[in-house]
């Protein structure tokens, strides 16, 4: 059947220091898209085994340092590469990659365009649970309460003096103004 043998939609993948995402062994007309991954080792790896599946890979934003921030075997569509790596693509390329600048000339952290999703206190199967909303992630919803309710015995991570849950989500380790839609 021409079924995707899975989809990857939409997905962050957050501190992966032995490396991102990695697709390989078996599978035909792999579906990826909307990555934004934090990585060392290789950001996003789409093995050469693959390279005749079928497979559209696009969207894919990478930061981080290690080897390849996308290595693939399947050309991607649409990217975007910061931080330091031994080099930004290798095999198949990247048509439509950059390195976002952002006002400040430092390149954007991945994920500054994400929005909410869901309808406010609709639940899982309700009418607008899945539907992105014109609201922008960033300030990550409900700071004060979060930092109020697990910061009381700690001062570590986004607990620490000045540091803001979005600031730490966004792998900062300064505060900073949080990423807007706009960046």
């Amino acid at each position: 059947d021409g079924a995707p043998t899975f989809r990857l939609l939409g997905s962050v993948f957050w501190n992966s220091r032995g490396g991102g995402v990695n697709v390989a062994r078996a599978g035909q007309r792999h579906f990826i898209q909307g990555l934004r991954i934090r990585s060392g080792g290789d950001g996003f790896r789409f093995a050469p085994e693959l390279s005749r599946s079928g497979a559209a890979i696009s969207d894919i934003e990478v930061d981080g340092e290690g080897r390849y921030a996308l290595n693939s075997a399947i050309e991607v569509v649409g990217g975007s590469v910061r931080g330091r790596w031994r080099s930004a693509v290798n095999q198949a390329g990247c048509r439509g990659c950059s390195t976002p600048k952002v006002a400040d000339g430092s390149a954007r952290p991945p994920g500054t365009h994400l929005v909410r999703y869901g309808v406010d206190g609709a639940r899982y199967g309700e009418a607008g649970y899945a539907e992105p909303s014109e609201s922008s992630l960033w300030p990550w919803p409900n700071e004060a309460r979060i930092r109020s309710e697990m910061c009381a015995q700690t001062a570590r991570g986004f607990c620490a003096d000045g540091m803001t849950v979005t600031a730490y989500v966004a792998g900062s380790d300064r505060v900073k103004a949080a990423p807007t839609s706009q960046d």
